[in-house]
């Protein structure tokens, strides 16, 4: 038994690690993330049988967007890129193995899930403020990007809201649920700001909020940081995320080479979609895009200087996938990862109100693609594997409960 109990602590200790590994270690949450699947891998095959179809299908996605990928790869030139991009997408299939640990012993780690994100956004909030105030940086980056620092803070923001409307008051949480606002606003990123009100109506719908006291309080109070962020003069978020962008757009229209961080990505996109011409249905090959790039400038693209900095990405997901994979590249990754998911959950027998977990998670990462390429990040690929795959397990664990209304675990 001791040993039982010793080995649930270290694959605890590996699904929650993940993302602070990430935040304090270049790509760290990486060798977290293959380790987790190592250790599935030693269950064997025979596992898969013990996947219910939601389960078979989904992982089923992740193996067609890795084979669309493996057909572009014969378009790869760098084929150094290539293969480090078709391993991003077998790591996502081969994420089963992962879940298979996760599942088997979430009985045990769910004692702690809570604990285990106070800790994470604990972490967090220490980080932000060391880099904020004490060195008076004036975004906060962890020690990887400020955008993947932002999309950690708010997907764990919005799985610490799914446990407070789930389980009976509990001060860690709604602590942690304030450390992780806090932080992710020092990072100014637009995404995971415009994911705060998103994941605030998705949750109200889907756990029905409205007739709780506690969770319409809950509700109240985000929605008045959220406000109180973005009107308060001084405050960060006001004026250098909402007047910033104001000012970003009203300069773009008079001039497109005066681009800011939004409007340059106008520009990226613009001219990503001058590649697509020459391969319009299987892309250029994974792998490819900054030595395409590379080749129009030189034939004599005119871009924006800052946009120099930037050509090993499209900086959005979606026009990644379009550019190196093509349109049936961008339907296979957008089926993968957000459509077949959620078609499944609504033809599976979970109720709407059960699946909040999971559906967050789709929901942040779904956003935070649109204006960064998180994929092409390791440690940014791992985490959102880890908050999938955790997801899916509360998903399911809340699903067996008898009570219909609040669950208590």
């Amino acid at each position: 038994m001791p040993n039982k109990i010793f080995y649930n602590w270290v694959v605890a200790l590996i699904i929650f690690s993940a993302p602070i590994l990430t935040l304090t270690v270049p790509h760290g949450g990486t060798g977290n993330y293959f380790l987790l699947i190592l250790i599935g891998m030693v269950t064997g095959w025979k596992q898969f049988r013990l996947f219910n179809d939601f389960e078979k299908y989904f992982w089923g996605g992740f193996l067609l967007l890795f084979l669309v990928n493996l057909v572009s790869f014969s378009q790869t030139e760098n084929l150094s890129g290539g293969y480090t991009w078709l391993g991003k997408y077998l790591y996502l299939f081969l994420g089963v193995f992962a879940y298979v640990v996760i599942k088997e012993k979430f009985d045990f780690i769910i004692k702690y899930i809570d604990l285990f994100l106070f800790l994470n956004a604990l972490l967090i909030t220490f980080i932000a403020s060391y880099q904020y105030f004490y060195l008076q940086i004036g975004r906060v980056f962890g020690n990887v990007h400020p955008i993947l620092f932002g999309n950690i803070t708010i997907a764990l923001f919005g799985l610490i809201l799914c446990r407070i409307f789930y389980t009976r008051f509990n001060w860690m949480l709604y602590l942690a649920m304030i450390f992780c606002f806090y932080s992710g606003a020092l990072t100014l990123t637009r995404g995971a700001l415009i994911a705060i009100p998103v994941v605030l109506t998705l949750l109200f719908i889907m756990t029905k909020a409205y007739k709780s006291t506690l969770s319409k309080i809950t509700i109240l109070l985000v929605a008045m940081l959220l406000i109180a962020s973005i009107t308060i003069d001084g405050s960060p978020i006001k004026e250098r995320v909402l007047l910033y962008t104001i000012q970003d757009l009203k300069n773009y229209q008079v001039d497109t080479k005066n681009a800011g961080a939004l409007t340059l990505r106008f520009e990226f996109w613009k001219n990503s979609l001058i590649l697509l011409k020459d391969a319009p249905f299987i892309g250029i090959g994974p792998g490819d895009y900054n030595v395409e790039m590379k080749r129009l400038v030189d034939s004599g693209l005119s871009i924006n200087k800052s946009e120099m900095n930037y050509l090993w990405t499209p900086h959005s997901n979606y026009v990644n996938a379009l550019v190196t994979s093509g349109i049936v590249g961008l339907m296979a990754h957008i089926a993968a990862i957000f459509l077949i998911p959620l078609i499944l959950l609504y033809r599976s027998k979970i109720p709407f109100e059960k699946s909040s977990y999971f559906i967050i998670v789709i929901t942040s990462y779904f956003i935070f693609g649109l204006s960064t390429t998180w994929i092409a990040t390791n440690s940014a690929y791992s985490n959102f594997m880890i908050f999938l795959l955790v997801s899916m397990s509360l998903m399911h664990t809340q699903n067996k409960k008898k009570d219909t209304t609040k669950v208590v675990v």
